[in-house]
């Protein structure tokens, strides 16, 4: 069985979700080099996994932990940003 670590993929610190997995990977195509950046989370009986990437570095790590803390918000899960220091 492969694993993203198998696969090269790197983790990024997710601190606005208790618990979140942020990981960044980097496959090489035959257009260049496509990057996504995910995030995955549980809160309650729903899993969460947010993909954000394309084939140039405008996505980042920092795009994919915005979306992720805003589906996190809609499902009602608290964030460290919403719940304060």
């Amino acid at each position: 069985m492969q694993t993203l670590e198998g696969r090269s993929a790197t983790r990024f610190p997710v601190p606005e979700i208790d618990g979140a997995l942020g990981v960044t990977q980097v496959d090489e195509t035959g257009a260049g080099a496509f990057t996504a950046h995910a995030v995955a989370f549980v809160h309650r009986h729903r899993y969460a996994l947010v993909i954000v990437g394309g084939t140039s570095s405008l996505r980042s790590p920092d795009a994919a932990r915005a979306l992720a803390a805003a589906v996190s918000d809609h499902l009602g899960a608290p964030t460290r940003a919403a719940s304060g220091p």
